[in-house]
């Protein structure tokens, strides 16, 4: 059987690569009687000469020339194992695939995107959003790594690891110059002279409406504009005279530029609770301490998170 090592390639290449026997043992760092039992027992193992030499000069032949290029893709072969296997133990590199609900995909996007532009390319990232059923067969066909979801959206299961990872305060926003936006006593009957812009309202949340503020509160009687994408959202409030109903922390830069402003003593108390929920038993990527990292700065980072 054969028996090549990737030290007598190593060898070889060298040899290949200098001409000389006494270059290529200098190269590898090998005294010369080493480096040329070192080739001769590669040439034994493939049973075949792979150099001619003739006087001074060492030419490869013509056999010996095709087990140098495959010579040269096991060592770059091995190269890439060996480098992958360190940023593994690093936890750096690798492809994470993350699905995210509508409010973790308007907070986290663009951090996750923007860290990854400014790493390594062998670091990459995917993310996808969808209905939260969905999501979940694509967690279980193990097409994504992980999801960031709404935690009340997910019915546990024995098979799904479900870790909490933020509680954020919901609220409504508007423009500045809107006419809410000067009230200093807020009565939800006020909010129906306006469209409301929200993504979906879980069952626990349009219970709590209506049990604070009666039957008009449902969110099927005042929630006029629904969409999932939260920036459209967002714009709309920026730009007519519908209010924005979800969690603050979405608009975090909007409030903080003065373009929006949340409504006095319009805190419903309503908290939304997400979650990073894997598959039970699943080895995650490499890369998913550093972007851990980002997600609990995002969801925490800020006075709209709940708590603060």
């Amino acid at each position: 059987m054969i028996d090549i090592s990737l030290t007598q390639l190593q060898h070889f290449v060298a040899l290949a690569d200098t001409g000389s026997f006494t270059k290529g043992a200098t190269r590898v760092h090998r005294s010369q009687a080493a480096f040329s039992r070192s080739i001769a027992m590669l040439e034994e193992q493939v049973g075949a000469r792979l150099i001619d030499r003739i006087g001074h000069s060492n030419e490869l032949t013509p056999f010996g020339r095709i087990i140098l290029q495959h010579a040269r893709n096991v060592i770059a072969d091995i190269d890439t194992l060996t480098r992958t296997a360190e940023e593994h133990a690093n936890g750096i590199g690798g492809h994470f695939r993350l699905g995210l609900g509508s409010t973790p995909r308007a907070i986290l996007s663009v951090p996750l995107l923007a860290y990854v532009s400014n790493h390594p390319k062998n670091l990459r990232i995917t993310l996808t959003s969808g209905p939260t059923e969905t999501q979940l067969q694509a967690l279980r066909a193990q097409q994504v790594d992980a999801l960031i979801v709404e935690a009340r959206s997910v019915s546990p299961t024995p098979d799904l690891l479900i870790e909490h990872v933020a509680d954020l305060k919901t609220g409504l926003l508007c423009r500045p110059d809107h006419p809410l936006a000067r009230r200093k006593a807020f009565r939800f009957r006020d909010l129906l002279d306006y469209p409301v812009a929200s993504t979906s309202i879980s069952d626990e949340a349009a219970r709590f409406l209506v049990e604070r503020y009666g039957p008009e509160a449902h969110p099927d009687q005042f929630i006029s504009l629904q969409c999932d994408e939260v920036t459209s959202l967002l714009k709309v409030a920026q730009t007519t005279t519908a209010v924005f109903m979800g969690v603050i922390a979405t608009a975090r830069d909007l409030v903080r530029d003065g373009k929006l402003v949340r409504i006095q003593t319009s805190d419903i108390s309503i908290i939304s609770k997400f979650s990073i929920i894997t598959l039970r038993g699943r080895t995650m990527p490499a890369s998913i301490p550093v972007i851990r990292t980002i997600i609990d700065e995002m969801l925490s980072d800020g006075p709209e998170t709940a708590g603060h």
